[in-house]
């Protein structure tokens, strides 16, 4: 219950100071609450590739792949990597 408060403050913040939650925070709150594959999606979605002049261009964003490496770390820590990773 203290967590959802904490997390309804923080939002509360946000919208008053007129900024929206970063996609990145927003996967961080989804590890605190224990849903992996929505934060894993959320990580997955800045690497896709995108089109740039007919060429395929994959940017890497650092921020992106250490938040991959969190989320694998605590799949890893309960042994569920190879279940989640086969859903998203």
């Amino acid at each position: 219950m203290k967590k959802f408060w904490i997390l309804g403050i923080a939002v509360a913040m946000g919208v008053w100071m007129g900024c929206a939650v970063s996609p990145y925070r927003q996967a961080e709150m989804l590890i605190a609450q224990k849903e992996y594959r929505q934060a894993l999606r959320i990580y997955l979605q800045a690497l896709h590739p995108r089109m740039v002049n007919g060429k395929r261009v994959v940017d890497y964003d650092p921020e992106a792949m250490t938040g991959i490496g969190m989320v694998l770390f605590h799949l890893k820590r309960y042994r569920t990597a190879s279940n989640v990773l086969a859903q998203v």
